[in-house]
């Protein structure tokens, strides 16, 4: 009777150990989705910040060109000619500006949004890890015990 209690509480540790295997990847999985949700959040985040920036340029890119016009306008010029070109050029760089904000904005959420991907494959693979840990915990232990004499009597051989 001593030997076959000793194997049963062999075999519950054993389970015990091999759930709580399972319980550590299901517990790294659920981290790595935690991580993968902040870092979706932070791609809505840059994105938003980017189009804010942008918002903002332009607001102080028509100060600028209403600025320009004024000064044209006080010295009598025309707009055609060198002042048409200065403002055609500073439209140009101005337009470039925005679509630079903008660009650098999706690049940040794009990374972001690679770096979500990449931890939810990794929680899909920590889980995996933890079943395959488990499982090979109790098969080990179930191999282990079919040998000793009293996994024998009870099984019969």
């Amino acid at each position: 009777m001593p030997v076959f209690t000793s194997a049963v509480i062999s075999i519950g540790a054993r389970i015990y150990s091999a759930y709580s295997q399972y319980q550590q990847g299901q517990a790294q999985q659920g981290m790595a989705e935690y991580n993968a949700q902040i870092a979706r959040n932070n791609a809505i985040s840059a994105e938003r910040n980017a189009e804010a920036k942008a918002n903002n340029l332009l607001k102080e890119q028509r100060r600028q060109r209403a600025r320009l016009q004024s000064q044209i306008a006080k010295s009598g010029a025309t707009l055609s000619g060198t002042p048409l070109l200065v403002m055609a050029e500073q439209a140009g760089d101005m337009a470039l500006d925005l679509e630079n904000i903008r660009k650098q904005g999706k690049y940040t959420a794009q990374r972001y949004r690679t770096k979500a991907v990449e931890s939810e494959m990794q929680g899909e693979m920590l889980a995996n890890k933890g079943t395959s840990r488990a499982i090979g915990t109790v098969v080990s232990k179930a191999t282990q015990f079919a040998g000793t004499e009293v996994g024998k009597s009870l099984l019969g051989d």
